[in-house]
């Protein structure tokens, strides 16, 4: 049996349907494009395993994503601009 992978990419749900992935490959996924509704297609396969966002779930990560919220925060209050702003 070879290693696991993991490849981090967006993918177009329609590229699972059958019988294009009836294969011995399996994927798993935590990131759909309009979440949280998960394409019907996906939810039939039986060789996709599909999560919330675990990528994310590591102390490290979630350190650097607090970091991120205190440094823009800080930004703000100074008057600098923020160092992911969201535009609307």
């Amino acid at each position: 049996m070879s290693e696991p992978l993991e490849v981090r990419v967006s993918l177009d749900p329609h590229a699972f349907a059958p019988p294009a992935y009836q294969t011995e490959h399996a994927a798993g996924l935590d990131v759909f494009a309009h979440e949280p509704n998960v394409p019907g297609e996906l939810l039939q396969l039986q060789n996709v395993v599909l999560t919330p966002h675990l990528g994310s779930a590591t102390r490290q990560t979630r350190e650097a994503m607090t970091r991120i919220v205190v440094d823009n925060i800080l930004a703000f209050e100074r008057g600098d601009a923020l160092l992911t702003p969201v535009t609307v």
